[in-house]
């Protein structure tokens, strides 16, 4: 069993890496996992991006890049995953002002490592941003959200011990059936 939480967004090759963790892993092992995905931090990239954009005629990247779910769906499979299985979550917190959110960042040591990006923001960017923040985003006691949307998944490495699901059509029973299956009274509960 190999266990990654809330990391692989600063890994810079995935496929590599997805690839050795499968190569490790024992027939039948498991690889369970958390990572922030593609909408984390939207809030802060819009105003940031928006705010630049007005100040400068262009953006830098301020943010990491974040996966997709569908593109983690993908890089598994690639790595010879089998039976992936993915969630998402979306946390949101509140904050009283956006420096204190970029304070929070980065204590959190989640500011951006990008080598391309500036390595600060101009004041009248950052003054900007913080309008725009309040004005797009801003809770009605003037808050500021910012969510984290996190992707959890689950993939296995290939065996020829594991089960493998039944063709399409070979069940014995309906969803429907379900209350039936457990003793319930399949009537609603308008009609009882």
């Amino acid at each position: 069993m190999i266990i990654s939480n809330l990391w692989l967004h600063w890994v810079n090759n995935l496929p590599g890496l997805f690839k050795e963790v499968e190569r490790v892993l024992t027939p039948d092992g498991v690889f369970i996992g958390s990572m922030f995905a593609a909408e984390t931090v939207y809030q802060l990239r819009v105003s940031l991006q928006q705010a630049e954009l007005e100040r400068t005629g262009g953006i830098a990247p301020h943010i990491s890049p974040f996966v997709t779910p569908a593109d983690l769906g993908s890089l598994l499979n690639g790595a010879r995953f089998c039976m992936i299985t993915l969630d998402s979550e979306d946390i949101t917190i509140t904050y009283p002002d956006l420096y204190f959110l970029m304070r929070d960042i980065q204590g959190m040591a989640e500011n951006g490592c990008l080598t391309s990006s500036p390595s600060s923001l101009r004041r009248d960017v950052l003054t900007g941003a913080a309008a725009l923040y309040h004005d797009l985003y801003a809770n009605p006691d003037n808050s500021l959200p910012l969510t984290f949307n996190i992707l959890y998944f689950i993939a296995w490495k290939q065996s020829a011990v594991q089960g493998k699901p039944k063709p399409r059509g070979s069940q014995t029973a309906s969803i429907a059936d379900l209350g039936k299956m457990f003793g319930e009274d399949p009537k609603p509960a308008s009609e009882s």
